[in-house]
Formats: structure tokens, C-alpha cells, sequence
């Protein structure tokens, strides 16, 4: 409260304003926003929402296991490009050590060929009689 200088007095009390504590405030904005989906027609099980807090640390641990997931799934995939810059690599050192330098007509055969493609050549390098017979369809 303050008195101004006329003698009039302004009061800033609000008997009806509550502030609200943390539980409070969490409790009124989750069922706020369950009514909001609810409107929206959003189709998920409003009824296992009860406070966005306890939700929070639920939302965190799926981040881990999505996170988990992404990095599982980035492994597999380094995992199938190194296989197969291990086989080019080793394709190309057989063709070179069997027929000498390749000529770039075939040097990027390996590098465009699928994984199927390049275990036959490497069991064919074996057999092959030139580069011909080695990149030949059978």
C-alpha cells in the first residue's frame, strides 16, 4: 500500500489472485492442455497424462532409447560402408597384383558394383583369365 502525495491511497492487494505453487501451477496446465488435445481431437490416451513434471522424466528416458537407436542404426550402417570399402580395396589390390595397373575403363567398376557383385569378383579374381573374363556376367 502507498500514500500519495494528495493523501489518496492505492492498494495493490487482490484478495481473489492466488499464487500458485509448483504442483499447482503443473496440475492446472496439464489439464489445460489435456482439454486443448481433447478439442484438437488429438487420438492418444489423454487419461495417463497426470502431470507434465512426472511426464518429463518419462519423455527424457525415450530420448535416451531414441538416441540409443540412432546410434545403433548409424553403426550398422559405417559398418556396412567400411565392409565394402574393404572388399573395393581388396578387389582392387588382387586385380592389380593379377593383371597389373587397371585401366580406367574398369577402375570404377568396383566402386559402382553392390555388395553382391564384388564377393563374385573376388571369388572369380581367382579363376579370371583377364579383366574381361573377371567383370564378365555369368
Amino acid at each position: 500500500m502507498s500514500i500519495g502525495t494528495l493523501g489518496c491511497r492505492v492498494d495493490f492487494r487482490c484478495p481473489r489472485v492466488k499464487l500458485l505453487n509448483d504442483a499447482e501451477l503443473d496440475r492446472l496446465i496439464t489439464r489445460w492442455l489435456k482439454r486443448h488435445l481433447r478439442r484438437l481431437g488429438a487420438q492418444i490416451d489423454l487419461t495417463q497424462i497426470n502431470s507434465l513434471v512426472e511426464d518429463k522424466a518419462m519423455l527424457a528416458e525415450n530420448r535416451q532409447h531414441w538416441a540409443e537407436r540412432e546410434r545403433q542404426e548409424g553403426r550398422k550402417e559405417g559398418q556396412k560402408v567400411g565392409r565394402k570399402a574393404g572388399v573395393e580395396g581388396t578387389l582392387r589390390k588382387l586385380i592389380t597384383l593379377k593383371f597389373g595397373d587397371i585401366p580406367e575403363t574398369a577402375s570404377k567398376r568396383p566402386e559402382q558394383a553392390t555388395d553382391e557383385q564384388l564377393d563374385t569378383w573376388l571369388e572369380q579374381i581367382l579363376t579370371a583369365n583377364s579383366l574381361d573374363d573377371l567383370f564378365a556376367t555369368r
